[in-house]
C-alpha cells in the first residue's frame, strides 16, 4: 500500500500547473492588452495633427510620428538616430545643445511643461515658426524628452494679412476727409478719426468714452436717446442707411450744419453704429469763396481796363485843376478848382483800389504781432475817435505772432475801424478783442455800438461795390478787399449785427501759420 506522502505529490504538481496556467493566461491577456494599447497609441500618434518627436538625453531622435514627416519634409528613417539640431535653424541649434547640457548638469526646467514659440527648419532649409511643448518621460532608468510641435506658419501668415488689412483700413479711416465716429448702443463714442477732431475742435482723448450728444446742440441732444431707443425697439429707421442734414456743436459752442449718414454693424457680437459726417459750413464757405473768386476775376479784368483808360486823363485833369486852384484870380474860381481837385483825387483813389484788386502787391510774409498792428491802427484814428466821442476798450490776450503781410492786415483793420466810426454818428464804444478762440484759431473782434445793419443788407456787405454809406462817401470795395486779404491769410471774416445795438466783426486766423516761440504780451486798456 502506497504512503500518504506519495499521494500528495501529484496533487501539488497539479495545483502548481494550474497556477502556472492561470498566470500564463493572465500574461497572455496582459500582452494582448498591451498590444492593443500599443496599437491604439500607434494609431493616435499616426493620425495626430501635431508633430511628436522623442529624443534622448544627448539630443538624438529616437521616434517621430507621421506628422513630423509631413511638417519637416524628412522621411522617418532620415531622422531617427540623428541629432535634433537638424530640425533647428542657426543660431538656435547651439542654444538647444546648451540647454540640454545645462539641464543634465543642474536639472533646472526652463521649458519643460510649457508651450512657447520657436523657429524650426524644413528639409529644404527654410525656417518657419512652430509652437513647441516639451515633456519628460522615463523608460526604466532611461530619460527621454518628447516634444509636441505645431506648425503655426499659416496662422502667422493669416495674422500678418489681418494686420495689413487692419493697418490699411486704419489709414483709410485716419485719412478720410469726412468725419467718422463709431458709437455703441448707449451712444458712447468708441472711435473717431482725425477729421472729427478738425471739424469739432475736440481731441480724440476728450471724446473717447464720452456720450456722442456732446457733439449735438439742443434739441437734437435731447432727442438722440429716444431715437436710438425707439430704433432698437421697433427697427424704425430715420437716419440709418439714409442720411440727412443736421446740426453739430463745436468745442467753442458754435452751431454749424453738417450732413450725417449712419450705418449699422456688429463687432464681436456687439452692435456698433458708424456715423459719417461732412461739414457743410466749410463746404458752403468753399463754394462761396469760389463764387467770389469768379467775381474778383471778372472785376480784375474790368478794373485793369478802367484804371488804364481813365487813369491817364484823370492825371491830366488833376494837374490843370491844381494849377487853376493856385493861379485863378477869382476866389470863387479857386474854390471851384478845389472841388475839381477833391473829386479827381477821389476818382484816383478808387482807381488805385481797383488796381490793388486787379494786381495785388506781392509781399514777403514776416512775423507779425497782431496786438502791435491793432494798436497802430487805433492810434492812426485816435484824434478822430476822440472827436466823435467814441471810447475804445482794448482786451488783448496772449497770442502767438503770425507769419503774415503786416501792411495788408493793417489795411483790413483800418477799413473796419473807419466803418465802425461811421456807424457811431453820436459817439459810442468800440471794443477790440484779441484772443485764442481755440487751440487752432486766433480771433480778432471789433464790436461797435453803432446804428447796426439790417439782415438783408448784412448778407451783402462783402459784395463788390455794395455800400450803405451816402453817395460819395464809400466805394463798396473796402469790405470785399478786407475779406480777400483775410482769405489770403487762410482766415475767415464774418459779421453779425442788431439794429440800434451795433455790429460785431470777427476775424479768425489759423495758428498753424504762427511762430509759437514768440507771443504778444497780455494787456487791457
Amino acid at each position: 500500500m502506497a504512503s500518504r506522502n506519495d499521494s500528495t505529490v501529484p496533487e501539488k504538481l497539479a495545483d502548481e500547473i494550474a497556477r502556472l496556467e492561470s498566470e500564463l493566461a493572465e500574461c497572455r491577456t496582459s500582452v494582448q492588452s498591451l498590444a492593443f494599447a500599443q496599437e491604439r497609441m500607434s494609431g493616435i500618434l499616426t493620425v495626430a495633427p501635431d508633430g511628436i518627436v522623442t529624443i534622448d538625453e544627448m539630443g538624438c531622435i529616437v521616434f517621430v510620428n507621421p506628422a513630423i514627416v509631413e511638417i519637416f519634409g524628412f522621411e522617418a528613417e532620415m531622422l531617427v538616430g540623428q541629432s535634433m539640431n537638424m530640425l533647428i535653424p542657426a543660431p538656435y541649434d547651439q542654444e538647444h545643445d546648451g540647454y540640454l547640457e545645462n539641464y543634465r548638469r543642474t536639472q533646472k526646467r526652463n521649458i519643460l511643461g510649457q508651450s512657447r514659440e520657436v523657429m524650426a527648419r524644413r528639409r529644404d532649409g527654410t525656417s518657419f515658426p512652430i509652437e513647441l511643448s516639451v515633456s519628460e518621460i522615463f523608460e526604466g532608468p532611461k530619460r527621454l524628452f518628447t516634444g509636441t510641435i505645431r506648425d503655426i506658419s499659416v496662422r502667422r501668415e493669416a495674422e500678418a494679412r489681418m494686420r495689413e488689412d487692419r493697418d490699411r483700413l486704419r489709414q483709410i479711416f485716419d485719412s478720410a476727409v469726412d468725419g467718422i465716429i463709431a458709437i455703441d448702443e448707449s451712444g458712447t463714442i468708441l472711435d473717431v478719426n482725425p477729421a472729427v477732431e478738425r471739424i469739432f475742435g475736440f481731441s480724440s482723448g476728450e471724446l473717447l468714452g464720452r456720450g456722442v450728444t456732446l457733439l449735438m446742440p439742443p434739441p437734437f441732444r435731447d432727442e438722440h436717446a429716444s431715437y436710438v431707443g425707439r430704433y432698437l425697439e421697433t427697427g424704425e429707421k430715420r437716419i440709418i442707411g439714409i442720411g440727412r442734414e443736421v446740426h453739430g456743436r463745436r468745442r467753442n459752442g458754435e452751431i454749424f450744419p453738417l450732413f450725417l449718414a449712419v450705418s449699422e454693424g456688429y463687432l464681436e457680437h456687439r452692435r456698433v453704429f458708424t456715423a459719417f459726417l461732412r461739414d457743410l459750413e466749410r463746404l458752403r464757405d468753399t463754394e462761396e469763396r469760389a463764387r467770389r473768386a469768379e467775381q474778383l476775376a471778372e472785376l480784375s479784368t474790368i478794373s485793369a481796363g478802367i484804371a488804364h483808360d481813365v487813369g491817364t486823363p484823370m492825371t491830366t485833369i488833376l494837374g490843370y485843376a491844381e494849377l487853376l486852384q493856385k493861379t485863378a484870380a477869382n476866389e470863387k474860381n479857386r474854390q471851384r478848382a478845389g472841388h475839381i481837385v477833391d473829386q479827381v483825387r477821389r476818382v484816383k483813389d478808387l482807381l488805385r483800389t481797383l488796381l490793388d484788386i486787379a494786381r495785388p502787391r506781392d509781399a514777403t510774409p514776416e512775423p507779425v504781432s497782431l496786438a502791435d498792428v491793432l494798436d497802430h491802427s487805433l492810434e492812426f484814428f485816435r484824434e478822430k475817435l476822440k472827436g466823435r466821442g467814441i471810447g475804445v476798450e482794448k482786451v488783448f490776450s496772449p497770442v502767438p505772432n503770425i507769419i503774415a503781410n503786416r501792411d495788408r492786415l493793417e489795411q483790413v483793420f483800418l477799413n473796419l475801424i473807419v466803418n465802425a466810426i461811421d456807424a457811431m454818428h453820436s459817439g459810442g464804444e468800440l471794443t477790440v478783442q484779441l484772443l485764442c478762440a481755440t487751440p487752432e484759431l486766433i480771433e480778432i473782434r471789433l464790436i461797435d455800438t453803432g446804428v447796426g445793419i439790417e439782415a438783408d443788407t448784412l448778407a451783402r456787405i462783402f459784395e463788390p461795390f455794395y455800400t450803405t454809406k451816402e453817395r460819395g462817401k464809400g466805394t463798396g470795395l473796402g469790405l470785399m478787399v478786407s475779406q480777400r486779404i483775410v482769405h489770403d491769410h487762410g482766415g475767415k471774416i464774418t459779421a453779425t449785427s442788431d439794429l440800434g445795438v451795433g455790429t460785431r466783426i470777427i476775424i479768425q486766423l489759423p495758428i498753424e501759420k504762427t511762430l509759437r516761440t514768440r507771443s504778444s504780451m497780455p494787456r487791457r486798456a
